[in-house]
């Protein structure tokens, strides 16, 4: 994931210690390293300009600052591994997981605005447009 213009030269990269780590591209330096996943990282999303999600084979979705290395906040609910993440500002986020669940949480809220059943097959991909009123996703 890149994040919002004002870090144009870093990325975010997940690894399958559960660990993600932001780069200086350019330079090719770890910048910071978030901890908070026990499983692999399945996926990144910026949330607004300055937090990020991400999901995780451990069945959780964490909120991140891009200068917290810890999380600031997890999200549960789902009962396999998430496979997808998209957001909507920090306010809107939208996770996948492989037993065909969309979850919508209200981050606000704390809380899970809605659950859509895909009959069983596989989120690989969501992504969230909530001023458009658009939810997209790509199932096997």
């Amino acid at each position: 994931m890149i994040p919002p213009a004002s870090k144009k030269s870093v990325v975010f990269v997940g690894g399958e210690s559960g660990l993600i780590r932001s780069y200086d591209y350019r330079k090719g330096t770890v910048l910071k390293t978030y901890r908070g996943h026990k499983k692999a990282v399945t996926g990144i999303a910026a949330c607004g300009d300055a937090h990020f999600m991400s999901g995780s084979k451990d069945k959780s979705v964490r909120v991140f600052g891009f200068g917290d290395a810890e999380a600031l906040a997890t999200l549960r609910g789902h009962a396999q591994p998430v496979t997808s993440v998209a957001a909507h500002g920090l306010k809107t986020l939208v996770t996948g997981c492989d037993d065909g669940k969309v979850r919508i949480f209200d981050y606000d809220a704390d809380a899970r605005a809605g659950v859509l059943f895909l009959g069983g097959r596989r989120v690989l991909l969501a992504f969230a447009d909530v001023l458009g009123a658009q939810l997209s996703m790509h199932t096997r």
